[in-house]
C-alpha cells in the first residue's frame, strides 16, 4: 500500500516474536528488512544503526547471504551519509557473495546502487558500466525496470538523452504493466519524464 513506515513497525515486530519463537536466523533476515526499510524513508542514521546489528549478528550466526543483503543496504546508506568510499567497498564485497550464491535479484540491485555511488564522484563511465551489467543480467520484472530506470539515469548524466529515452521508456512500460516496484517507481518516473524533456517532448 505505499506506508514504508507502517512496514518498518510490522517488520520490526516480526523481528522481535523470532527471537522469542528461538528463530535468530530469521529474525536477522527481518532486522535487515528493518534497516532497508529505514534506508528508503530516508532515515540514514538509523538505518545505519540497524543494518550493522543485522550484519553483526548475521556473521556470527553464519549467514553470508544475509550479511551480503545488509551490505549492499548499509552501501547506499553510507553513499547518502557522504562516505562513498566506504560505500563502494560494502557494495563490491555484496556483489561477489551475490555472484557466488548466483543471486541475480540482489546482484542487479547491488549494482544499480554501485552505479549511484559512481555517479556521486563523478565516474559516469564506471556508473554506465555497473547500470548496464544489471540490465544484461536482468531481462524481465519489476527489477529490470529499476535497472533501465537507473542506466537512463547515468546516460542522461552524460548527456546521452536520446539513448536515455529508450531505456526509460522501456522501465516506464514494465511498470505500466506490473504495477508498483519494492520501493516504488518515482525514479523510475524521474528518468522517463527528465529524458522526455531533454529530447523536447515537453508536453510528454
Amino acid at each position: 500500500k505505499g506506508d514504508m513506515g507502517e512496514c518498518v513497525v510490522l517488520m520490526a515486530s516480526a523481528s522481535r516474536h523470532f527471537v522469542a519463537a528461538g528463530d535468530l536466523r530469521q529474525a536477522c533476515v527481518e532486522d535487515g528488512y528493518v534497516g532497508w526499510g529505514y534506508m528508503d524513508l530516508g532515515v540514514f542514521e538509523e538505518a545505519e544503526r540497524a543494518l550493522r546489528e543485522c550484519i553483526g549478528h548475521a556473521e556470527r550466526l553464519g549467514l553470508p547471504h544475509v550479511v551480503a543483503s545488509g551490505q549492499h543496504n548499509l552501501g547506499l546508506t553510507c553513499a547518502m551519509l557522504g562516505r562513498v568510499d566506504e560505500a563502494q567497498e560494502l557494495i563490491r564485497a555484496s556483489i561477489a557473495t551475490f555472484a557466488a550464491h548466483k543471486d541475480v535479484r540482489l546482484g542487479c540491485a547491488a549494482r544499480r546502487y554501485l552505479a549511484t555511488t559512481l555517479v556521486m564522484v563523478g565516474d559516469l563511465a564506471g556508473a554506465e558500466s555497473e547500470a548496464r551489467q544489471a540490465v544484461s543480467a536482468n531481462q524481465s520484472g519489476p527489477g529490470r525496470a529499476e535497472d533501465l530506470g537507473v542506466l537512463a539515469s547515468v546516460l542522461l548524466a552524460r548527456g546521452m538523452g536520446r539513448e536515455a529515452l529508450v531505456y526509460a521508456s522501456e522501465a516506464h512500460s514494465i511498470i505500466a504493466e506490473v504495477g508498483p516496484l519494492d520501493n516504488d517507481a518515482t525514479h523510475v518516473r524521474r528518468a522517463y519524464a527528465e529524458a522526455l524533456y531533454v529530447t523536447g517532448d515537453l508536453s510528454g
